[in-house]
């Protein structure tokens, strides 16, 4: 029991020198996880369908980001952060489906 005592002390200076021998660990905050789930690509409020109602609630997020006022993470359909002409371009393709 005794031997098994100084190894475990032995294990936990070898973990301790090595830590101050490589300096403090720094580390990062994670940036947050998006989920960019949109069922049928351009349908917005999820009628199944991708039409004018679809456009209309597109176009009151138009050139919105995350954490401005009018942002619709739905209407962001390329998941980048802001509603702009690339996702303009996604809904034109998938308008009528």
């Amino acid at each position: 029991m005794k031997t098994f005592r100084i190894l475990v002390l032995v294990v936990l200076l070898a973990l301790v020198a090595s830590v101050r021998a490589e300096g403090p660990v720094v580390r990062k905050a994670a940036a947050p996880t998006r989920l960019c789930c949109h069922g049928l690509l351009g349908d917005l409020n999820g009628d199944g369908k991708v039409d004018i109602f679809d456009f209309a609630l597109f176009s009151s997020s138009w050139l919105k980001c995350e954490g401005t006022p009018g942002y619709n993470q739905r209407a962001d359909l390329d998941c980048d952060g802001c509603v702009n002409q690339r996702d303009f371009e996604i809904l034109k393709i998938e308008y009528g489906r």
